[in-house]
């Protein structure tokens, strides 16, 4: 249709591509609105996990470790905060794998390449030195 005039048949295709068109844009915008009202909801449990598990004492900022869920420490930079059981638990287990390790270390049987030999040593050295340290602090104020 070159002069710009358009038959009925043009005028009704039209007209179906514009409902169609304003259907689709109205779906688009539902599909938006739920997705920035879905995106606010999480920002809002995103800042109650935060208070949840980040918690200020002395102006500084402490983790909060939840025994029972994903923690994910490396990233942390701040101090993190154990349940006693929890960290009495994790003590328990580095004294008997330091226990084991030490006996191990000991046996001449054992087949060690020196860098295995001697990261084993440093283990055991340091398990014992934060065990005597945790025990000596633990047991301050005992009698």
């Amino acid at each position: 249709v070159d002069d710009g005039d358009y038959c009925p048949q043009d005028l009704i295709n039209l007209w179906k591509e514009n409902k169609l068109l304003k259907s689709e844009l109205q779906k688009e915008t539902i599909r938006k609105e739920s997705a920035y009202k879905r995106e606010i909801n999480l920002e809002e449990d995103n800042r109650s996990l935060r208070r949840e598990k980040f918690k200020v004492f002395n102006e500084e900022e402490y983790y909060i470790f939840q025994e029972d869920e994903d923690n994910y420490l490396r990233s942390l930079t701040c101090p993190v905060v154990l349940s006693p059981v929890y960290l009495q638990e994790l003590l328990e287990l580095l004294w008997t794998h330091n226990m084991y390790l030490d006996f191990v270390l000991e046996q001449d049987a054992c087949i060690w390449e020196d860098a295995q030999e001697e990261d084993a040593k440093v283990a055991v050295k340091g398990a014992n030195i934060l065990l005597k340290n945790f025990e000596r602090s633990n047991n301050k104020g005992t009698n």
